[in-house]
C-alpha cells in the first residue's frame, strides 16, 4: 500500500529573528491500521499486533509516551516474526516518530530509521525510501551537518520526481527551502518554497498553509509587507483553528504585531484563536507561543506575568537543545527579571549561558562553512552547465560552417559573444575567489575574538565575583560580556560596519578586559566629533585585534603605571586610528617561546589578510604602520599602531551622501 503523508509542525530557527516558525514536512502519523492487517490468512499474531497498536494509540492520546513505546516495540517484534512488511513499515514508522518527536531519543530514532531504510531498499519501496531519506536529512540538520542534509534532500527529490509523486516532491522542496533559510541563503530558500507552492492544488489547504508560512519567513523581516501578505493567505485557509499548522499561523501574526509594538492587538490574536485547553503541550509551536506571550506582557510592563511565560518557554527550548532560542529567551527573561529587581535569579542562569554560548558559536560557524560549501557546489554546477553550453555552441558553429556559408557573419558574432562571455567568466571566477577569501578571513577573525581562552578568562572572572559575593559587579560584568558577544555575533556576517558600532564593540571589549585584570589601566579616547556625527561605514573587525595586542601583550606584562591612548581622526576618504600604549614593546616578546610568538601575531596576520583583500577590491588607501616608542636607548616606551581605513559610505547631509565609493 502507499504511505500517506501530510506535513506536521517542526520549528526551524530563522537566522536573525526568534520567529516566524518554519513548517517542516514529514509523514502523518495516524493511519487506518485495519487496512494493513486485512490479510486473507489473518491469524492470532496479527490480531495481537492490532491489539497492541491500538493500545499504543490510546497511550499516545494520554501523553504516556513511555507506554506508547512499550506497546509499539512489542508489536514491531511480532511483525518481524510474521515477516509482514506493511506492518513493520507502519509500526516502525510510528515508533521512530515517537522516539524523535515525543521522547527526544535521537539515538534510538536514528537506529530505527537506518533499519527501516535498509528494509525499504531491499523491498524496492521507493515512496517509503523517500520519507526515510527526508528523515535522514532532518537528523543531519540537527547535527549541524548542513551539506550532508542537502545531499539527502536532493536525493529524495530526485526519487520523487522519478515516481511523479507530487506530495513527496512538495516535502523535498520544503525541506530544502528550510535548510537554505536556516543557513542564510534566503533567495534560494524562497525559490524552493515557490516550487513547493506550484505543486499544490487549491484543495490542498494543509500543504498550501505550509508553503505560505515558510514563504513569510524568508522575507528576512517579519514586519515586511510580503511577510504579512503570506501570513494572511495562510490565515484564509484556517477556517478551523485546530487544523494542522493554524496555531503557527496565528502565533506568527501575533509576533508581527509584537514587532509593530502593538502588544494589545497581538494578545487579542492569541486569545481569540488559540485554545490552550486543546493545544498539546508537546507541540513544537507551543514553546514559540509561550515566548510570544512573554514578550507581549513585557511590552505591557506586566513583568511578573512575562517571567512566567519566558521560564516555561525556556524549559521547552532547553529540551529541544536549540542554543539560539535558549540564549534569546535568557536575554529576554533577564530584562524582565531586572525590571522586578530579581538580580540574584539572573545569576542563577549563568550556567545556562556558559553551556549554550559555545553551542551557539559552533552552530554559527557550521552555518558559515555550509554557506561556503553550498556556494562552491552551485559554482561547480554553473561551470558544468557553461561547459555543456559551450560544446553545444561549437557543434552548431561546425554545422553552420559546413552547410550554410552565408552564416559566416553570424559565426563571427557568436565568436565575439563567446569572447565577451569568457571575459565575464574570468571576472566572476575572480569575484568568487575574493568572496571565499573574505568569508574564510571572517571566520579566522571571529575565532580570534571569540576564542575559548577569552571566554574561559571572562567566565572565570565572573565566577570570582560571585564567590566573593560581589553580586552587583557580577551582574554588571555579565551584562557587558553578553552585550559584547551578541554585538560581535550580530555583525560577524558583514565585512563592513558603522563607525559608532565598531567603537561600541572596542569600548565594550576594553571594559571586559579591565574588569578581569588585576592592575588598573588608564584609557584615553580622542575622537573627532565629525566622525561621531557622520558615522561612516568602515571595514569591520580590523581595529579590535590591535587593541587586544596592546592590552594583552603590551600592558599586561608591564610593571609600571599602564596607559592606553586611542585616537580617531578623519579627513577626505579615510579614518585614521592611532593605538598607543606605554607597555613593554615588541622587543620584549622576541625571546619568548615559539608558540607564544605565534599567538601574539595571529590577530595581526588575520587583519593584514583582510586589509589585503580590501585592497584587491579597490580600496588602495587601507594601510597599517607599527612604530616602536623608545624613551632612551635600550628602554622601550611602548608601541604605536597607526591604522588607515577607507570610508565605504558616509551619512546623508542635506539630502545627499557626502561620500560613496565602490557600491
Amino acid at each position: 500500500m502507499t504511505i500517506k503523508h501530510l506535513p506536521i509542525l517542526i520549528q526551524v530557527l530563522a537566522l536573525t529573528n526568534l520567529l516566524p516558525i518554519n513548517l517542516y514536512p514529514h509523514q502523518k502519523q495516524s493511519y487506518n491500521i485495519e487496512d494493513i492487517f486485512s490479510e486473507k490468512n489473518q491469524d492470532a499474531p496479527l490480531d495481537s499486533i492490532l491489539f497492541l497498536y491500538n493500545k499504543a494509540l490510546k497511550s499516545e492520546i494520554r501523553n504516556n509516551y513511555s507506554q506508547t513505546e512499550h506497546y509499539l516495540k512489542i508489536a514491531l517484534n511480532l511483525s518481524k516474526k510474521t515477516n509482514n512488511y506493511d506492518a513493520i513499515k507502519q509500526i516502525g514508522n510510528k515508533l521512530e516518530f515517537i522516539y524523535r518527536a515525543r521522547l527526544s531519543d535521537y539515538e534510538k530514532s536514528e537506529k530505527l530509521n537506518n533499519y527501516l531504510m535498509n528494509l525499504c531498499q531491499k523491498k524496492k519501496d521507493t515512496s517509503f525510501q523517500i520519507i526515510r531519506t527526508i528523515t535522514d536529512g532532518d537528523r543531519e540538520i540537527r547535527k549541524n551537518n548542513y551539506v550532508l542534509a542537502l545531499h539527502h534532500f536532493n536525493f529524495a527529490l530526485k526519487l520523487a520526481q522519478q515516481n511523479r509523486d507530487s506530495l513527496l516532491q512538495f516535502d523535498s522542496y520544503i525541506s530544502k527551502g528550510i535548510l537554505f533559510n536556516q543557513v542564510g541563503l534566503f533567495t534560494r530558500a524562497k525559490q524552493e518554497f515557490v516550487r513547493s507552492l506550484k505543486l499544490t492544488k487549491p484543495s490542498d489547504s494543509s500543504q498550501r498553509r505550509t508553503a505560505y508560512i515558510n514563504l513569510s519567513s524568508v522575507q528576512n523581516n517579519i514586519v515586511s509587507d510580503s511577510s504579512i501578505y503570506y501570513l494572511l493567505k495562510a490565515k484564509s485557509l484556517c477556517k478551523d483553528t485546530n487544523k494542522e499548522n493554524c496555531y503557527s499561523v496565528y502565533n506568527n501574526i501575533a509576533w508581527y504585531y509584537v514587532k509593530k509594538n502593538n502588544p494589545l492587538k497581538a494578545l487579542e490574536v492569541i486569545n481569540t484563536n488559540i485554545d490552550f485547553d486543546k493545544i498539546e503541550f508537546y507541540r513544537n509551536d507551543f514553546s514559540a507561543i509561550l515566548h510570544t506571550l512573554g514578550t507581549i506582557y513585557q511590552q505591557l510592563s506586566d513583568f511578573p506575568q512575562s517571567i512566567i511565560y519566558y521560564e516555561k518557554a525556556l524549559l521547552h527550548f532547553k529540551k529541544s537543545g536549540n542554543a539560539e532560542r535558549v540564549i534569546l529567551t535568557l536575554d529576554d527573561l533577564s530584562v524582565s527579571l531586572k525590571k522586578v529587581g530579581l538580580k540574584d535569579k539572573q545569576i542563577k542562569h549563568l550556567d545556562d549561558y556558559k553551556h549554550y554560548y559555545p553551542l551557539l558559536y559552533n552552530s554559527k560557524l557550521e552555518k558559515e562553512l555550509a554557506t561556503l560549501e553550498f556556494n562552491n557546489l552551485l559554482n561547480e554546477k554553473e561551470k558544468k552547465i557553461s561547459s555543456l553550453l559551450s560544446e553545444n555552441d561549437q557543434m552548431k558553429n561546425s554545422v553552420i560552417k559546413i552547410k550554410f556559408s552565408i552564416y559566416i557573419l553570424i559565426i563571427v558574432i557568436l565568436a565575439a559573444s563567446t569572447f565577451i562571455g569568457y571575459r565575464s567568466y574570468i571576472t566572476q571566477v575572480k569575484f568568487y575567489k575574493l568572496t571565499n577569501s573574505l568569508a574564510i578571513s571572517r571566520l579566522h577573525s571571529l575565532r580570534a575574538i571569540m576564542n575559548p581562552h577569552f571566554l574561559f578568562n571572562s567566565f572565570s572572572a565572573l565566577q570570582n565575583f560571585i564567590l566573593k559575593r560581589e553580586h552587583l559587579k557580577a551582574n554588571e560584568y555579565m551584562t557587558k560580556l553578553s552585550g559584547l558577544i551578541r554585538s560581535i555575533l550580530s555583525n560577524s556576517n558583514s565585512i563592513y560596519i558603522e563607525f559608532n558600532k565598531e567603537l561600541e564593540i572596542i569600548e565594550s571589549y576594553i571594559e571586559i578586559e579591565k574588569g578581569r585584570l588585576e592592575s588598573p589601566i588608564t584609557i584615553d579616547y580622542h575622537i573627532d566629533n565629525k566622525l561621531l556625527y557622520l558615522n561612516p561605514v568602515i571595514p569591520s573587525m580590523i581595529l579590535q585585534p590591535y587593541v587586544e595586542n596592546a592590552i594583552i601583550h603590551g600592558l599586561t606584562p608591564s610593571k609600571k603605571k599602564k596607559k592606553l591612548i586611542i585616537n580617531f581622526t578623519t579627513e577626505e576618504e579615510v579614518v585614521t586610528c592611532v593605538i598607543r600604549d606605554n607597555g613593554v614593546g615588541r622587543n620584549y616578546h622576541k625571546g619568548q617561546k615559539k608558540n607564544h610568538k605565534q599567538n601574539l601575531s595571529i590577530a595581526t596576520q588575520n587583519t593584514t589578510e583582510r586589509l589585503n583583500i580590501i585592497t584587491e577590491l579597490g580600496y588602495k588607501n587601507a594601510k597599517v604602520y607599527v612604530n616602536d616608542l623608545i624613551i632612551q636607548e635600550g628602554i622601550s616606551g611602548g608601541t604605536e599602531v597607526i591604522i588607515v581605513l577607507p570610508i565605504i559610505k558616509q551619512k546623508k547631509i542635506y539630502g545627499e551622501e557626502t561620500k560613496l565609493y565602490h557600491n
